[in-house]
């Protein structure tokens, strides 16, 4: 092959490369097909609702919450759930279904540490043995029971066990249960 041809040959294979390039930057990557795309329109729709500020912060949270779900579903990205779950839980911290469905969202983007971090300022904001404690330790039962976290191992994880070492401590009158979701009254 003369000089002339291999310019010729690297040129159009350097065209050819800078074309492939541009069409990967403007077309976007779609990846999951048409349910990926009505997903996609639902948490568009769920932002939408939840940026409402004219919309109480419950609605606001709900439509947060349904985007979380949405994304953690149907497009399989714990890490996109748990943003949202997190700004819902923000917007309303009493909500019940709050805390389950962020610590679902952590759970499946293996997130155990900010786990942890969160149902440790739910118990430290909770009384003692109210209603949220109890569920902040319910929902941490199976996040870490066992599992290497750093360089700490955790059976069961250290808010379950604050939570009963209080309990064991300060609770007259308590009994710790044979299930591993925390006290019950004697």
């Amino acid at each position: 092959m003369n000089a002339q041809a291999q310019s010729v040959a690297l040129l159009i294979a350097g065209l050819l490369f800078v074309v492939f390039v541009v069409a990967k930057l403007v077309a976007p990557e779609r990846r999951g097909g048409p349910q990926a795309r009505v997903a996609r329109l639902r948490i568009a729709d769920a932002r939408r609702r939840a940026s409402d500020r004219g919309l109480p912060s419950a609605q606001r949270a709900a439509a947060l919450r349904e985007a979380a779900l949405v994304a953690l579903q149907d497009l399989d990205r714990p890490n996109l759930a748990a943003s949202y779950a997190r700004r819902a839980d923000r917007l309303d911290p009493h909500d019940p279904g709050a805390i389950a469905l962020l610590s679902m969202a952590l759970r499946a983007a293996t997130r155990f540490r900010a786990l942890e971090r969160l149902l440790w300022r739910r118990v430290a904001d909770a009384e003692p043995f109210g209603e949220a404690a109890e569920r902040a330790c319910k929902s941490c039962s199976r996040c870490t029971t066992g599992r290497s976290i750093g360089r700490r191992s955790r059976a069961p994880c250290g808010v379950c066990g604050q939570l009963r070492s209080a309990t064991e401590i300060e609770g007259a009158g308590w009994r710790m249960p044979a299930d591993p979701l925390g006290p019950v009254p004697a």
